[in-house]
């Protein structure tokens, strides 16, 4: 769907824990993520409007939002797929 938000949070609601965890505390992750959603923003503008841009262009822009939105997921799922540190029952 055309002008279709695509946030993090929208699309990887079930990772929502692990996002907020790197927002805090991977300034790597906080970047690319504010990168990709000015990207989404400025994608889904263009497209609300009418794409008023070169075809190559636009096509250019959704690919490198795309290439992020994996990079990120990566990233998202690398930190969701560390075990949880878990207190013993018998530790005082």
């Amino acid at each position: 769907m055309l002008g279709e938000s695509h946030a993090l949070l929208e699309d990887f609601a079930e990772y929502k824990e692990d996002i907020f965890l790197l927002l805090e505390t991977d300034k790597h992750f906080h970047d690319l993520s504010d990168l990709y959603h000015k990207l989404d923003k400025r994608t889904r503008n263009l497209e609300e409007r009418g794409q008023p841009m070169e075809d190559q262009a636009f096509n250019t822009l959704k690919a490198e939002r795309a290439h992020l939105k994996d990079e990120l997921f990566g990233m998202i799922k690398k930190q969701h797929d560390i075990p949880a540190v878990k207190p013993n029952a018998g530790d005082d």
